[in-house]
């Protein structure tokens, strides 16, 4: 019963309850810049841009949260009926279809490759669910081990961010136009400032000019978290076809989605301590 209040919590922001709340923020003439009530509470219904935190950011991390709550009850009941293969069957199948539904959402029947998005938030959901279920059906409900395991995946993924050498250029228009005018290329700057989102043309002039301009790089930095300037977003420059969500990478993207099975695991962790305790008092 909490789990599933939880959930109706979650989506009622998510269908439409911030509307309430950013509205009664605009009646008030209130804005994120005001010490009003509602100007306040209408400012934590708006995503920071890229650091900081307010309310509005909690939301999707946590329906991830609640998916890994839910692995618990599920896959226990499906590994006691059909075994650990059923299991990890049920995994691979609602997370394959899950994906599969969010490549047509971001128009993987209505547009042309590469205008689609290959990961977004019901992929990102995908992918982890499928890395905390797998990892549940293998070690099962070991708090320790699991607990573990969700340290080393934050811990590998700070260190990765901030220890891996990335080319020292950041991935925003303004900045690779204004890179390619140093260098004398106006055309190269122009294309860049006029393409809306070059991921979604195939042979793009903006996309090859911001490549050529990635290459041309030989500074090498560590420990950048700016936006466009890290190695999450590199990784998907290079590695992540299709359409980005941020033009040259994706907030969704490849690397960004080892927290996110994390954030499950958290889930999972959370829902195995509620069965040991339901169980323990069942047995009273």
């Amino acid at each position: 019963m909490s789990l599933d209040a939880l959930r109706g919590f979650d989506m009622f922001w998510i269908l439409g309850g911030d509307f309430l709340v950013t509205t009664a923020g605009k009646m008030s003439g209130g804005n994120d810049q005001t010490w009003t009530l509602f100007g306040w509470l209408a400012g934590q219904f708006r995503h920071k841009d890229w650091d900081g935190f307010a309310f509005y950011d909690l939301i999707f991390p946590l329906f991830v949260f609640i998916s890994g709550v839910s692995v618990v009850w599920s896959l226990t009941k499906e590994t006691q009926q059909h075994g650990r293969p059923g299991a990890l069957q049920r995994v691979a199948r609602r997370a394959a279809l899950l994906f599969v539904l969010g490549i047509f959402y971001s128009g993987g029947l209505s547009k042309e490759w590469p205008d689609i998005r290959l990961l977004g938030v019901l992929q990102r959901i995908a992918l982890a669910y499928l890395g905390a279920g797998l990892i549940f059906c293998l070690v099962g409900a070991r708090m320790k081990a699991l607990a573990g395991i969700v340290a080393g995946i934050l811990i590998g993924y700070w260190a990765l961010m901030n220890y891996v050498p990335i080319r020292d250029i950041a991935l925003d228009k303004a900045r690779l136009a204004a890179l390619a005018e140093q260098a004398g290329d106006a055309r190269g700057a122009i294309a860049l400032k006029s393409e809306t989102n070059p991921s979604t043309t195939a042979n793009s002039a903006a996309w090859r000019k911001a490549r050529e301009l990635f290459r041309q790089t030989k500074d090498r930095t560590t420990g950048q978290f700016g936006p466009g300037h890290n190695l999450a977003n590199h990784l998907d420059f290079r590695f992540l076809p299709g359409r980005k969500y941020d033009l040259f990478y994706d907030p969704e993207g490849l690397l960004s989605t080892l927290p996110a099975v994390a954030t499950c695991l958290l889930g999972v962790l959370a829902g195995g301590g509620c069965a040991a305790r339901t169980s323990a008092t069942s047995g009273r």
